[in-house]
């Protein structure tokens, strides 16, 4: 029998609500760069959108040579209706497999790898698990729910029998990797196991030129020196916007010209945090942003902040953040035990272990006194340190190492 290396051909199916862009921003990017005469990308969207988030991913695909067909999720009765959906999902996924030529299944997170272990039965594809943190224990910490609920029971069972099947595991963090072994229990290699980045364009977020900032800086009503701390992204309980608040005041008393820019898309709710600092009204900026508009924002900022809470599901994550305020020649201060913090060296950012008075008022310090004072000389080593280790090109070289060596073979 004559065994042949076919080409790849890859499915990968999330499962995004409708104000999530993240296939768009952060995915197809990456599936682009990674397709080639070899690998070809296909896309399966369980979303509740309506027709127009659907014709804008379809478009979005199309323009980088992807087929898009979406699911459509049954939020009511809500558990109920997403595992019935599960199940439609898998009948998509077995005609996909014979529509498409399909012979890799990329499900991103839970939901999907449930589908992917119904779709899969009697066949021969081969399974690339995308973790993509540890969503479970994030719907415990931040969600509200019950980790001793059958739900959850459920789902813990699907995450741990999706590692043990899988042929590679894609995860965000060396300390998700523990966790997802110490799970799927004796006889789980490590070794089926690759760290991957959430990259973005060091095209797109890069460092400015002085007249460029200078204008964005007046467009925004700021002075060209002013310091200007920012903040990007959404604002939910896993941010600790009280102590990022915090961290400004005690700015503000060493440089009474600073600022804080929140750019996120819920700015009524940071907005009634904000109106309870008096101090603080006029000189934090929230608004929300095109996505088109947001790279020029971040470039004139001087330190980028993500205090993120410290907790057990936060360990396996990549914030996006990180890269673009690196990329953009921005140094961060953020939290450690966050995914892989301390990747992030000590001449471009802030680690902080608590986020006690006394460790804000080091930052502080060491923004007015170090940042500032070498502006120039930071804005270099926090690009350099983007491109190395968090940008797009970086991500597709993890996505292809992990994908390097699998076997896709068909035999005559």
């Amino acid at each position: 029998m004559n065994i042949q290396i076919r080409p790849m051909r890859v499915l990968f199916i999330t499962w995004d609500s409708p104000q999530s862009n993240y296939l768009e921003s952060l995915f197809l990017p990456i599936l682009e760069g990674l397709a080639s005469s070899n690998k070809k990308f296909h896309v399966l969207h369980f979303t509740w959108g309506g027709p127009e988030v659907r014709e804008r991913n379809r478009v979005a695909c199309a323009r980088v040579g992807i087929t898009y067909n979406s699911v459509s999720v049954l939020r009511k009765p809500r558990s109920i209706g997403q595992f019935i959906t599960t199940f439609r999902g898998a009948l998509v996924i077995r005609k996909h497999i014979r529509q498409f030529g399909i012979n890799v299944l990329l499900p991103r997170s839970t939901m999907p790898a449930l589908a992917v272990l119904l779709g899969r039965v009697g066949t021969d594809v081969s399974i690339v698990y995308d973790a993509d943190g540890l969503p479970l224990d994030e719907r415990i910490e931040f969600g509200g729910q019950s980790g001793s609920s059958l739900i959850l029971r459920i789902l813990r069972d699907v995450e741990a029998e999706i590692v043990r099947r899988a042929h590679r595991v894609l995860v965000r963090s060396r300390g998700a990797i523990h966790v997802l072994v110490s799970r799927a229990g004796a006889g789980v290699s490590e070794s089926k196991f690759h760290v991957v980045g959430n990259g973005r364009d060091p095209a797109v977020f890069e460092p400015s030129s002085v007249d460029r900032r200078n204008k964005t800086r007046a467009a925004i009503g700021l002075e060209p020196s002013a310091p200007l701390l920012g903040y990007v992204g959404s604002m939910g309980p896993k941010y600790l916007l009280p102590e990022m608040l915090e961290l400004f005041k005690l700015v503000l008393r060493k440089r009474a010209d600073s600022h804080f820019l929140i750019l996120t898309n819920d700015p009524q709710q940071v907005l009634a945090v904000v109106k309870l600092k008096a101090e603080l009204v006029d000189r934090v900026h929230v608004r929300s942003a095109e996505p088109s508009h947001v790279p020029a924002l971040v470039e004139c900022m001087d330190l980028g902040v993500a205090l993120i809470k410290q907790c057990y599901s936060m360990t396996a994550v990549a914030p996006i953040k990180w890269g673009e305020y690196l990329l953009s020649g921005v140094p961060v201060v953020t939290t450690s035990g966050i995914g892989d913090a301390r990747r992030i060296e000590a001449d471009c950012g802030v680690v902080v272990d608590d986020v006690n008075n006394e460790a804000l008022e080091g930052v502080a310090d060491w923004f007015v006194r170090t940042v500032l004072a070498d502006r120039e000389g930071f804005r270099r080593r926090c690009r350099g340190l983007g491109v190395e280790r968090f940008s797009l090109a970086a991500s597709i070289n993890s996505y292809e190492e992990a994908l390097t060596g699998l076997n896709v073979m068909s035999g005559d």
